[in-house]
């Protein structure tokens, strides 16, 4: 154990393992221990002469320590940027369904919508819930995609909600589920067609990542791309 630490330690610091690890190994500064710590030796020093410096940055960007380069003002341009509003609304619905009153489904929007006390309408609007379905163990082998049927009416009930509620029709881009988790997404029609690169991901772990009933699912996509920028990034 002693020796693999010291070896996963020195690759991070040296790019080899350590010099020292056959030793432990066998018990003692035998005839192969010191073969391989002269083999060893000599793949340091090459790592230390031509490999050194980007490990070394590599290091220095994980610590934050590092310098970024300065780049003349006179090479800096900025693309005109408008406002991005985005509206988060999250629940532990406990395997219920009390977004099916559409009054209720409203409030909730109403509610992401306020910002300091005034009404703004999102060009994103996000449903995150948990227990969307109930856990049970049934429900955790059989729903690894979650309950698509009661995810499909979600869906219909939150665009007709979005649409009562803030007077604008909203494009359901992407949702997905595991188990209880649910994430929805929806953006507003007049961004449809500036929207791309839609993607989703399950991470599963429970039960030493083999079930859903633990976890997180989430999607990715850009909206609105500047050229130079490569727009904007959502998880």
């Amino acid at each position: 154990m002693w020796a693999d630490l010291g070896d996963a330690l020195s690759e991070q610091y040296t790019g080899t393992a350590s010099t020292m690890g056959a030793a432990l190994r066998q018990g003692g500064h035998t005839t192969r221990a010191m073969l391989e710590k002269g083999w060893r030796a000599v793949n340091r020093a090459y790592c230390a002469h031509f490999e050194d410096d980007a490990r070394q940055s590599a290091l220095q960007l994980l610590l934050g320590s590092h310098k970024l380069t300065k780049v003349p003002s006179s090479q800096i341009r900025r693309s005109p940027q408008g406002k991005f509003r985005f509206a988060l609304a999250t629940w532990n619905l406990h395997g219920r369904t009390p977004w099916e009153s559409a009054e209720t489904l409203q409030s909730l929007i109403r509610g992401a919508c306020e910002v300091n006390g005034a009404r703004e309408s999102p060009d994103v609007f996000v449903f995150c819930f948990q227990e969307f379905s109930e856990l049970s163990a049934t429900n955790v082998v059989l729903l690894a995609s979650g309950d698509e049927v009661r995810q499909a009416r979600f869906e219909a009930a939150a665009a007709s909600a979005l649409h009562a509620e803030l007077g604008e029709s909203f494009w359901e881009l992407r949702s997905f589920g595991m188990v209880g988790l649910f994430v929805s997404v929806f953006v507003a029609a007049r961004l449809a067609k500036s929207v791309k690169s839609v993607s989703a991901e399950r991470i599963r772990s429970g039960l030493y990542g083999q079930a859903g009933n633990k976890g997180a699912v989430a999607v990715s996509f850009k909206i609105e791309e500047s050229p130079g920028l490569g727009g904007i990034r959502v998880r």
